[in-house]
């Protein structure tokens, strides 16, 4: 579950998002719906844009031809719900889509085989994800927790290249195989996280820390790269370019932990394999306003055609 809000109070934030889009001549139909891999909606996205509030909401909201509109809403309180409620039918109504489908659960899968869902049926690729994560972190600087699924970096025992090879390794076992794969390559920057993501002092860090820590990697890397932000404070995240053995197609999927507004609670780093743009993509990042931590993601095919994320996974790092 996530760290923001309880099961509950998210289902409370769907109802209240429901009756905000009801009030703007929205539909929105009622009951939560389990997507299961095959019907998964970010499978079927032709538009899809990351959207965060200052007050403390984000939400990754997505278009699919004229089936609709859906959003995964996660916010910190009800003041980020009403706003993030708010941004979430701006862009709907900016993309001109007239239904809206969802919002769908907050996590698109879950990492605890239903439990905090009372036992209600997941998708089969939910019971899959545990190994999927412990086989690329476990021994990698990663301590595996199995409460949930939690996190916890030790910077001492990471080794970046092995942990990427792992990674890219649990990929290929889902018929996935990573395309340009690039390391990170900057081991002032990877240090710098480590000494903010230390579990003996994980807390301890400003957000004038973080914020230099951002400015300084935003210096260091290209916006050319898929690399959205990484750092020890609140914003961590990266975008995956991988291509379907099967199909050929190149899709993209994030892994991000979030949220990107101050929350002491989620302070360790995530890293996978920082990916360069395929041939056949383009990919664009929003630059990181410091003063919200407000970013905004889009993915696109060259030459304008939307290009689909292929699944969103929210990983819970904490220093527990």
């Amino acid at each position: 579950m996530s760290v923001l809000m309880t099961w509950s109070e998210k289902i409370a934030f769907a109802a209240r998002m429901k009756r905000i889009c009801a009030a703007g001549g929205m539909r929105c139909p009622d009951g939560r719906r389990m997507f299961h891999e095959a019907d998964n909606p970010l499978l079927k996205a032709d538009r899809l844009a990351l959207l965060t509030v200052p007050e403390g909401g984000c939400a990754l909201t997505g278009a699919f031809g004229a089936e609709g509109f859906f959003a995964s809403p996660c916010a910190a309180s009800p003041a980020g719900a009403q706003a993030l409620a708010r941004a979430i039918v701006q862009r709907q109504r900016a993309w001109g889509v007239q239904r809206v489908t969802g919002p769908v659960k907050p996590s698109i899968v879950d990492f605890d085989n239903g439990a905090a869902l009372g036992g209600e049926e997941v998708s089969p690729f939910t019971e899959r994800l545990p190994e999927f994560f412990d086989e690329a972190l476990r021994g990698q600087g990663f301590a595996v927790a199995r409460r949930s699924i939690l996190y916890r970096l030790d910077p001492a025992a990471l080794d970046w290249p092995a942990y990427e090879r792992a990674a890219a390794y649990s990929l290929r076992r889902f018929g996935y195989r990573v395309v340009a794969a690039r390391t990170m390559g900057d081991r002032a920057a990877c240090e710098a996280v480590a000494r903010l993501s230390r579990t003996d002092s994980a807390l301890a860090h400003t957000d004038e820390e973080t914020a230099a820590l951002l400015s300084a990697l935003g210096r260091r890397w290209s916006r050319r790269m898929t690399q959205i932000a990484l750092c020890g404070g609140e914003t961590v995240g990266c975008l995956l370019a991988l291509e379907d053995r099967k199909t050929r197609t190149a899709r993209a999927a994030t892994i991000q932990v979030r949220p990107d507004f101050q929350n002491r609670a989620v302070t360790a780093a995530l890293a996978l394999p920082m990916l360069r743009e395929a041939s056949d993509m383009r990919v664009e990042c929003g630059v990181i306003d410091e003063s919200n931590w407000a970013s905004r993601l889009s993915v696109e095919r060259a030459g304008g055609r939307p290009l689909a994320i292929l699944q969103q996974y929210d990983v819970e790092l904490t220093n527990k």
